[in-house]
């Protein structure tokens, strides 16, 4: 009876170590994720800013060569 429980205890805590390790996988995926997310709001903000520079500036030459 008591070898038999200590199985069960035993199986139970191999089946929590995996589920400890694929929850793990998890939270490494999603943080890998959201970093990468965050890196291309960056990026895309940078992009967004260096093109309104570049229509002002055309914007500007525009009006320099229509006066």
């Amino acid at each position: 009876m008591l070898k038999q429980r200590k199985k069960e205890v035993q199986r139970r805590r191999m089946k929590l170590e995996q589920e400890k390790k694929v929850i793990a996988r998890e939270i490494r995926d999603t943080a890998f994720k959201l970093y990468n997310a965050a890196t291309v709001e960056l990026d895309v903000k940078k992009i967004l800013s260096e093109l309104r520079t570049a229509k002002t500036e055309l914007d500007a030459d525009i009006k320099q060569v229509t006066f």
